[in-house]
């Protein structure tokens, strides 16, 4: 949300963390939506900017989050599907708000960790 001289994180929600195989990447991403609106006092209508860390094939790619959350944003943008870009969809919802691409950016990292062994992991590691 844009304030005075810049822009500021208003609200911080979670799903919590820990093995959720029963729970939709989309029941996450709203309990956390949730918990982020009423941190901040806002409403879903204010949200106008949906920026998504980690799409498809392990979480939901921006338009599906906007669809299935019930936003309709302006602005939207999406990272590559992999571990190192939190940081960069925070800065990058800062240049959106104080260039006022958007009002209200919604950041959003939800998704399940994939089964099956990855590229250089390491063996006898307890896997989630």
């Amino acid at each position: 949300m844009r304030g005075r001289g810049g822009v500021a994180i208003v609200g911080i929600g979670t799903a919590g963390f820990g093995r959720m195989a029963d729970e939709s990447v989309a029941s996450m991403a709203d309990r956390a939506l949730a918990a982020a609106l009423d941190d901040s006092g806002l409403g879903r209508r204010d949200i106008d900017g949906l920026l998504v860390h980690i799409g498809s094939p392990r979480g939901l790619d921006y338009d599906e989050i906007a669809a299935l959350l019930g936003l309709e944003v302006g602005y939207a943008l999406q990272t590559w599907s992999h571990g190192r870009f939190g940081a960069t969809v925070i800065a990058t919802a800062a240049m959106a708000l104080e260039h006022r691409l958007a009002d209200c950016a919604l950041c959003v990292a939800a998704f399940k960790r994939r089964s099956g062994r990855v590229v250089g992991e390491v063996t006898g590691v307890v896997r989630w």
